[in-house]
């Protein structure tokens, strides 16, 4: 495993732990509040609902998927090039499709 791959895997470890200790954390807050609430005011829940897209969000949000990923065709590979440049995949002369460099 490479020191690059390591290192995206402790982050990503770190972000999962911060997201669990948030989610605690406003847990505990919220049911302390309910607990020490005035009687005359009304509980506060922990989660609240998000709004649905409407049909025209949808339609925009399908719209704008089929522009980029008409936009990816054309341009063919820009992503690509990054992770050729970086190391990821091996060029076609190089090796297979998809290979990692080590």
């Amino acid at each position: 495993m490479t020191p690059k791959e390591r290192m995206f895997i402790r982050k990503a470890f770190e972000d999962a732990t911060v997201f669990r200790s948030t989610i605690i954390r406003d847990a505990v807050l919220n049911a302390e509040y309910n607990v020490n609430r005035k009687k005359s005011k009304p509980f506060r829940k922990l989660w609240t609902k998000i709004q649905s897209l409407t049909k025209g969000e949808k339609a925009k949000k399908q719209n704008d998927l089929k522009i980029i990923k008409e936009i990816e065709e054309k341009e063919t590979g820009w992503v690509r090039r990054l992770y050729e440049v970086n190391g990821y995949i091996k060029k076609k002369s190089e090796g297979a499709k998809g290979e990692k460099n080590n």
